[in-house]
C-alpha cells in the first residue's frame, strides 16, 4: 500500500540532489584529448558547427570518425596480410589497361654548357699602401672642386682601397650629397 505524500515531503524530495548514474570510465588518452579540445573551443571562441548541440557532441563525433578510420585501415592491413600469406590476389583488382608512359627527354634551353667548370676567382692581393687622411682629404677636395675624379685618382683609389668602379662612383655621389647638405 502506498502512503500519500504531503506538500512538505514533496518539497524535500525536490531539493535533494539526484545521484548521477555511474559513468563509464573513459580512456585517459581520450579524457585528455577531450579536455584539450574543450579548452581550445572555449579559449579560441571556436564556433560549434550547427549540426552539433555542444562541443562535447562535436568531440564525440570526431572520436567516432577516428575510430571508423582506424578500423578501416586495420581491416585493409589484415586483408593485405592474408593475401600475402596465402599467395592470393584480390579478385576485385583491375589492373590499369594502359602502361605508364615514360617521360620524353626535355630539350635543355638553359644555354649552360655540359662541361662547365667553376673556378674560384683570382685572389686580389691588397696593396701594402693604406689610405691616409691626406689621401682622403685630397680626393675629397678634387670631388668638391670638379664634381669627379681624374683617371689617375681613380687608379689610386682602386689600388689603395681595392675598390671597383661602382664603389668609386658611390664615393663621388656620397661626397656630392654631403656638399649639398652643408
Amino acid at each position: 500500500m502506498t502512503e500519500p505524500i504531503n506538500a512538505e515531503q514533496s518539497q524535500l524530495a525536490e531539493t535533494q540532489p539526484t545521484l548521477a548514474t555511474p559513468v563509464q570510465t573513459e580512456n585517459p588518452q581520450i579524457a585528455h584529448e577531450r579536455a584539450m579540445f574543450m579548452k581550445y573551443v572555449q579559449d579560441q571562441g571556436q564556433k560549434i558547427p550547427s549540426n552539433f548541440k555542444s562541443a562535447d557532441d562535436w568531440f564525440n563525433s570526431l572520436v567516432e570518425a577516428r575510430k571508423g578510420f582506424t578500423q578501416a585501415r586495420q581491416e585493409i592491413a589484415s586483408l593485405k596480410k592474408q593475401y600475402n600469406q596465402n599467395g592470393v590476389t584480390n579478385p576485385n583488382y583491375v589492373a590499369d589497361s594502359q602502361p605508364v608512359a615514360k617521360a620524353e627527354p626535355v630539350e635543355d634551353l638553359s644555354g649552360v654548357p655540359e662541361d662547365l667548370k667553376i673556378t674560384a676567382p683570382p685572389v686580389q692581393q691588397p696593396s701594402n699602401s693604406r689610405v691616409s687622411a691626406e689621401d682622403w682629404l685630397r680626393w675629397g677636395k678634387e670631388i668638391d672642386s670638379t664634381g669627379a675624379v681624374s683617371a689617375a685618382t681613380r687608379k689610386e683609389i682602386e689600388s689603395k682601397m681595392g675598390a671597383d668602379e661602382v664603389i668609386i662612383e658611390q664615393l663621388i655621389k656620397g661626397r656630392k650629397a654631403l656638399a649639398k647638405q652643408s
